[in-house]
């Protein structure tokens, strides 16, 4: 019959293991990247309602009609960025061209949300 070896070195308890696991998460949230993500969240608590936008009647999220001036806007530069000739030498246009359209959209949202 074949001998069946244990192991030599034991293994730990599972609530060592999820003690030992909290510290260490613990130990990463202490520092500037957690101070800097509450002080972000700290501004998403002074809306009091949804941002919304009357037009012709009906009331839409402000975002999308940001979102509407961010693809007019990089469609703009666009033009612009072909008539200067720095279009045909940007690699991935369509996920450049995304990334601006997001860029000016959030630009919009964060500097023109009090506009309207």
């Amino acid at each position: 019959m074949k001998q069946i070896l244990s192991r030599t070195t034991p293994v730990p308890l599972l609530a060592d293991a999820n003690r030992a696991y909290r510290r260490a998460a613990a130990r990463r949230l202490r520092g500037p990247s957690t101070f800097f993500v509450m002080l972000m969240l700290a501004g998403a608590s002074h809306a009091e309602h949804a941002p919304a936008v009357e037009i012709t009647g009906s009331y839409f999220p402000s975002w999308m009609l940001f979102l509407v001036f961010g693809i007019v806007g990089s469609v703009l530069l666009r033009g612009v960025l072909i008539r200067i000739g720095i279009d045909d030498y940007m690699p991935f246009r369509v996920i450049s061209y995304t990334a601006l359209a997001l860029l000016i959209t959030f630009a919009l949202l964060l500097f023109g949300a009090r506009l309207l």
